[in-house]
């Protein structure tokens, strides 16, 4: 047969009383129930064979009364009350639970630790928005950059031009200016004004450095002319020759410390090869 649980005497603490507000009464009682019964004294109690282990003595909660000087029983904290299974002690605690002072730390708590994180959330959620910024520019300039080809090349009437190619350009581009301040290049590696594209119209693989004597390197639309200052001279294509329309944008980034690392000097280059239809 299974050895029955002996009933354990513990020395029981002295019991005082203390005074406690009507608001916290409901506060006390609850704590001094939950403490009371126990889930081990009803886990022992279900176990086949077993005797429920009792307290030596019964729990009495009594209202606080001002009027009549009654209080509720307290019993003081780190003192041992009985035993509710071999060789486990239960504390008792009669302390009132104070929700609102939990919930204020609580509430502090995540203030600092939302101050710590937050800087880091806001350059992750500005770095998204920068790549998607980035791939969307790339892809139409790329796009761009075909139909201002497209327009350079094809045998209208009359014959397209550097400014027909700049507004087949501009359409492509919508929110974006773009400018050709040297149309037939040279191609440098100058830096464009913030969130502008600069046109080139040029011969394929079109040099850094002024042409004075360059091959067919505009469309068949433009008049001859010489080298001027920084810009390359303009030799209108004939016989089906090759004409190149480049685009290049400089992007800002928005992202606080990137776009200080960067400079402000991101700049995506785009470029489109046909062959001249006249």
């Amino acid at each position: 047969m299974p050895r029955r649980h002996r009933r354990q005497h513990v020395p029981q603490p002295a019991v005082r009383e203390r005074s406690v507000s009507p608001d916290r009464e409901h506060h006390v009682a609850i704590h001094l129930l939950l403490q009371y019964f126990r889930r081990g004294l009803r886990r022992a109690a279900d176990r086949a064979g077993q005797h429920r282990p009792e307290r030596d003595r019964p729990l009495h909660v009594c209202a606080a009364d001002p009027a009549a000087g009654r209080s509720v029983r307290h019993v003081p904290p780190r003192q041992q009350s009985a035993h509710d299974s071999p060789g486990n002690v239960m504390p008792a605690k009669a302390t009132a639970v104070m929700p609102a002072k939990a919930s204020t730390g609580q509430r502090s708590q995540a203030l600092i630790e939302f101050a710590l994180i937050s800087p880091v959330l806001l350059l992750l959620v500005f770095g998204i928005i920068d790549i998607g910024r980035a791939v969307f520019y790339y892809d139409t300039l790329a796009h761009a950059a075909r139909e201002g080809a497209r327009e350079a090349i094809s045998a209208s009437t009359p014959l397209p031009t550097d400014a027909s190619v700049l507004a087949a350009v501009m359409q492509q581009l919508v929110g974006a200016p773009v400018t050709a301040p040297c149309p037939q290049g040279p191609v440098t590696s100058a830096t464009p004004p913030s969130n502008t594209a600069w046109l080139y119209i040029t011969e394929p693989n079109p040099p850094s450095t002024v042409e004075t004597a360059p091959p067919d390197n505009a469309p068949g639309g433009e008049f001859a002319a010489p080298a001027s200052g920084s810009c390359s001279a303009v030799n209108p294509a004939v016989g089906n020759t090759t004409l190149q329309v480049t685009l290049r944008f400089n992007l800002v980034l928005i992202t606080p410390i990137l776009s200080q690392v960067t400079a402000d000097h991101i700049v995506l280059t785009a470029a489109a090869i046909f062959r001249t239809e006249y």
